[in-house]
């Protein structure tokens, strides 16, 4: 949502400095700025397929403790 050009064009219209390489936003007047948000059917789908991103990473990860356990096994073994 702040990729937009209508959020990009209310934070830079929100925000204080002299020139745009040194614009700052505080949270007082970030907190007016009025954005949209997915409604809760998008969002449940958004918050269904992070979760499933999460799992593959937990079992990916688990995954790769075991290989790692592996190698070092097989390491000992190689040099004992």
């Amino acid at each position: 949502m702040f990729d937009k050009r209508r959020s990009l064009y209310l934070f830079k219209a929100y925000s204080y400095g002299l020139t745009l390489d040194r614009l700052r936003l505080y949270y007082k007047d970030f907190a007016n700025i009025i954005m949209g948000s997915p409604n809760v059917k998008e969002q449940t789908k958004i918050a269904s397929f992070l979760s499933s991103i999460d799992r593959k990473i937990e079992l990916i990860t688990k995954e790769l403790n075991s290989l790692k356990q592996f190698k070092k096994a097989l390491l000992q073994k190689m040099f004992v």
